[in-house]
């Protein structure tokens, strides 16, 4: 079993190209564009493995566009199970406005999954006995709002990282995660947008045993990692942004692996800005070139 299985329930072919400027009813016709494999458990896998971790991505696909991306995923050399769904994989669309660096995202939220096709998803997790199980990106619809919640209690031995937003957060309250992972925005909707304000909120998430350690990545401002006894906030790498998509999961899997390796919390950190830093420096979803 590998050291990390990191887990993706809504994955997403990723479209992405640039364009000058983005304008309503005109052809729009774009030099060049590429199709990656997304979908945050996906994201963290591929940087994961990019950097020689031992990483199994567990996945659920279905239909064409499953088979599109499974095919991707073999091209990079990243090793992944499938769990079979019906539903076809959506495709996402990302595009760079190269005049003003503007980033535009259309997301489709995908179809519902089956209560079987649920359940299943739960049985793959389960059967999994890594250091690390992580698991990030939105649910599907038709998961209930506790689904990873459940994991976080099914996991057994296995630390857990879980990087989510929306209706899957409240339901983490008081799980017990080694990791909880949230980006500023999302963390401001239930704390006020202050940077204080979300370091509080992440203490606060601490202390009621929602997760040992809660990371807050920042945009420009950098991270922040909190734990039961210290706070250490970092700043950003400056580079020239090519792509912010993938930005957060390449921090994830930069700080999860840090974390394995026995790091302390700053250095920890500092290492999951800069795989984060290098990936934005980097056109496409996730791809990581080294700084």
């Amino acid at each position: 079993m590998p050291a990390f299985v990191t887990v993706t329930l809504n994955p997403a072919l990723d479209l992405g190209c640039a364009l000058p400027r983005l304008l309503p009813t005109h052809k729009l016709r774009v030099p060049g564009y590429h199709y990656d494999p997304g979908g945050g458990g996906l994201n963290v896998a591929r940087v994961l493995h990019r950097l020689d971790a031992q990483v199994r991505a567990l996945v659920l696909l279905g239909g064409h566009g499953g088979e599109w991306l499974a095919t991707l995923l073999r091209a990079e050399g990243v090793d992944f199970e499938v769990v079979p769904v019906a539903a076809e994989t959506r495709v996402c669309l990302n595009l760079h406005e190269s005049e003003t660096g503007l980033e535009y995202r259309i997301i489709p939220e995908g179809a519902p999954l089956t209560a079987a096709e649920a359940e299943a998803a739960r049985r793959a997790v389960g059967a999994q006995t890594p250091r690390w199980l992580v698991a990030s990106g939105s649910l599907a619809p038709g998961l209930p709002d506790d689904f990873y919640a459940v994991l976080a209690r099914g996991r057994g031995a296995a630390r857990i990282a879980v990087d989510c937003s929306g209706r899957a957060l409240a339901p983490l309250r008081g799980q017990g995660l080694d990791l909880l992972k949230v980006s500023h925005s999302e963390l401001a909707l239930i704390s006020g947008g202050t940077v204080a304000e979300v370091e509080a909120t992440a203490r606060a998430l601490v202390a009621d045993g929602t997760a040992a350690m809660v990371a807050v990545t920042l945009g420009e401002a950098g991270a922040v990692l909190v734990d039961a006894r210290t706070a250490v906030r970092l700043p950003a790498r400056q580079v020239a942004v090519r792509s912010t998509v993938g930005a957060g999961d390449a921090f994830l899997a930069g700080l999860v692996l840090a974390l394995d390796q026995g790091r302390d919390r700053e250095e920890a950190l500092d290492f999951a800005i800069g795989v984060s830093a290098a990936v934005v420096a980097t056109e496409g979803s996730a791809r990581l070139t080294p700084l």
